[in-house]
């Protein structure tokens, strides 16, 4: 199973969210950071090993990460994250 680094960026990301992504048989996601925006909890889960960032170019700059999961309110970033060479997948 090859790991994909992955950004989230979205405020009601849930521990279901993560959850039923782990368990994908396809792809094995590291959630490596995670775009808080600041009214919402940080995500905590004992399987979930991220880093919780205050800055959207965390996501963007970093070459470990190659998809990035969008909120349906941060959808007009998508072209920044195609632009850097990053899949962007869409949730709701």
């Amino acid at each position: 199973m090859r790991t994909t680094y992955a950004g989230v960026i979205g405020c009601n990301m849930s521990e279901d969210f993560f959850h039923l992504l782990s368990t994908n048989i396809v792809e094995n996601y590291h959630w490596k950071k995670v775009f808080n925006c600041g009214d919402s909890a940080p995500i905590k889960h004992k399987e979930i090993q991220t880093e919780v960032v205050t800055n959207v170019g965390s996501i963007l700059e970093d070459n470990d990460i190659t998809v990035v999961f969008l909120s349906n309110d941060y959808l007009h970033m998508a072209p920044q994250f195609i632009n850097a060479g990053k899949c962007v997948r869409t949730v709701q």
